[in-house]
């Protein structure tokens, strides 16, 4: 249980600070995204607090960790990559990408835990087939 929780706990705590530090946060979000860059600030916020709920309580877990990875994945595409090729002797830049990285490392991590806690069951006629990719675990 514990190693599912403590990506909760950091999801939320990422949330509430885009709205604690949103004018930091609205700095991070590139000008030319539409419409502007303190809703993509407050989304974003939303996001980490929604992932965290939906991880927390089970409800709809694992699409809330895929949508937390492609989320960070976002960030390094649109935030993270372009401060770096900016400025590559920032050690902040480099800090925050490869924290970052960690993030998204982490996120894949928790879906993946997510799938397999769950065989799916797909229907074959009348008879349910679990589609169980370790069928040796209890």
């Amino acid at each position: 249980i514990l190693q599912q929780l403590w990506p909760i706990k950091l999801s939320h705590q990422r949330g509430s600070l885009h709205f604690v530090y949103l004018s930091e946060t609205i700095a991070f979000v590139p000008k030319w995204l539409p419409p502007n860059q303190a809703l993509w600030a407050y989304a974003t916020g939303i996001g980490h607090i929604a992932a965290g709920l939906a991880i927390l309580t089970g409800v709809r877990a694992r699409l809330a960790a895929i949508l937390l990875t492609a989320m960070y994945v976002s960030f390094t595409l649109l935030v993270h990559s372009p401060m770096l090729l900016a400025d590559p002797s920032s050690r902040t830049n480099w800090s925050e990408s490869a924290l970052n990285l960690a993030l998204i490392g982490a996120a894949w991590v928790v879906a993946d835990s997510l799938a397999r806690a769950d065989p799916v069951v797909i229907s074959a006629g009348n008879a349910p087939v679990i589609d169980d990719p370790d069928p040796a675990s209890p």
